[in-house]
């Protein structure tokens, strides 16, 4: 498969699902994860995916496995782009500027799901390597195939 020029190796996916119930008042209600294994070249990506309710929670990572930021956005009712702010950004200060995934995918996310979106993006690649492309069609493919990323 060939993505913006990529050649990927493999796009490969392990999904694996658990629900928690929330005792209390919230009874009834559950929490959903999915994990996706995608392999770009020689890296391996992790995509946790937690649905919420009415939002989700996205950790896009490497085999670091770390939380180096994190980007909230939400739908606009006054405009069309998503509002979207950052809420842990631990990089380095020269580098936020260039490489922001986490609040672009954010926005495109809670564009498309009309819902709030958290996003955490932190893999450590070449710059000939691509790994935001490849994501991305991978997270809009579940969608158009009918994927939930919601509860």
């Amino acid at each position: 498969m060939s993505v913006g020029g990529q050649d990927a190796v493999s796009l490969s996916v392990e999904s694996s699902e658990e629900c928690a119930q929330h005792k209390g008042k919230h009874s009834g209600s559950r929490l959903q994860t999915k994990l996706y294994e995608c392999a770009v070249g020689q890296l391996t990506i992790y995509i946790q995916l937690v649905k919420l309710k009415q939002s989700c929670f996205l950790w896009i990572g490497d085999q670091r496995k770390c939380l180096d930021n994190l980007t909230v956005a939400l739908p606009n009712p006054f405009e069309a782009p998503p509002l979207a702010s950052s809420i842990l950004d631990r990089r380095p200060a020269d580098s936020i500027g260039m490489n922001d995934e986490s609040r672009r995918l954010a926005m495109k996310l809670s564009k498309k799901l009309g819902a709030q979106v958290f996003v955490s993006y932190t893999v450590d690649s070449p710059p000939e390597v691509d790994v935001i492309s490849v994501v991305e069609k991978f997270l809009f493919d579940a969608l158009r195939s009918g994927d939930t990323f919601t509860l």
